[in-house]
C-alpha cells in the first residue's frame, strides 16, 4: 500500500514538472505546425490519445528542427500520461539520443526514468521483474544527478531515490560499483564538451499554442 501511495504521489508531482512552452511564432501555416498545435491543445485538455495522434503526424514529415525536437518530448510525455510507460521510455530515449545537447535533454531523462519506475510499479511487488525494474529507476534517477547537477528536476529525483534505496539496499555493494562506473565514463565524456552545452540546463523548451491564429 505504502508503494502504491508514493506511487500516486511522485507520478502526480513528476509531471507537473512538465515543461511549459514558449510562445511560438505565428509563421507559415505549414503541416507541421497545425499537427503540432493540435498536439499541444489535445495535451492541454487531456486528451492525450489524440495528442500521440497528431505528434505522431509530424514524424512523417520533413519539419523544421523546432518542431521535431519539442514533438519528440510531447509525444514522450503524452505516453506517459496515457499510462504507456514503454512507449514513454522509447520516446525519451529517442530525443536524448538524438538531441543530447538540448536545453530540455533533462527533462527527457528524467522523464524515462519516471517510466522505468512506474512501469516497474504497475508489475506489482515481490517479483523479479518488479525489483529489476526499481534497480533500473535507481540508477536513470542517479544518472541525473550525475550528469545534471543543477536540474529543476533534482530535487524530485532525490526524493525517488530515497525511496528506492530500502528496495536496492541488499544490492547496494552491487549499485555502488556501477555508480563509480558511470560517473567515471561521464567525466570522461565531458572532457572535450563546451560548457555552454550544460549552460541551458533546468528551462523547458516546448512551442505553445498561446501566439497560434
Amino acid at each position: 500500500m505504502r508503494c502504491y501511495a508514493f506511487m500516486l504521489a511522485c507520478f502526480v508531482l513528476g509531471v507537473s514538472q512538465t515543461p511549459l512552452a514558449q510562445n511560438a511564432t505565428a509563421a507559415e501555416d505549414r503541416p507541421s505546425r497545425k499537427h503540432f498545435l493540435a498536439g499541444h491543445q489535445a495535451m492541454k485538455s487531456g486528451d492525450y490519445v489524440t495528442a500521440i495522434d497528431e505528434f505522431e503526424k509530424i514524424k512523417g514529415l520533413a519539419v523544421e528542427e523546432k518542431f521535431a525536437a519539442q514533438s519528440l518530448l510531447e509525444m514522450a510525455y503524452a505516453y506517459y500520461k496515457n499510462l504507456k510507460f514503454s512507449a514513454a521510455y522509447a520516446m525519451a530515449d529517442a530525443y536524448i539520443h538524438r538531441y543530447p545537447r538540448h536545453r530540455s535533454v533533462d527533462y527527457a531523462y528524467y522523464l524515462r526514468a519516471l517510466a522505468v519506475f512506474q512501469q516497474a510499479v504497475m508489475m506489482g511487488t515481490g517479483g523479479r521483474e518488479w525489483r529489476a525494474g526499481l534497480h533500473r529507476a535507481y540508477m536513470l534517477f542517479n544518472e541525473i544527478l550525475d550528469r545534471f547537477p543543477a536540474t529543476r528536476y533534482r530535487e524530485t529525483a532525490e526524493q525517488y531515490l530515497r525511496y528506492l534505496r530500502q528496495y536496492v539496499a541488499e544490492d547496494a555493494p552491487m549499485l555502488v560499483q556501477r555508480e563509480r562506473a558511470m560517473r567515471e565514463a561521464l567525466a570522461a565524456a565531458r572532457q572535450g564538451e563546451s560548457q555552454a552545452g550544460r549552460d541551458a540546463q533546468g528551462e523547458a523548451t516546448a512551442l505553445s499554442a498561446a501566439n497560434a491564429p
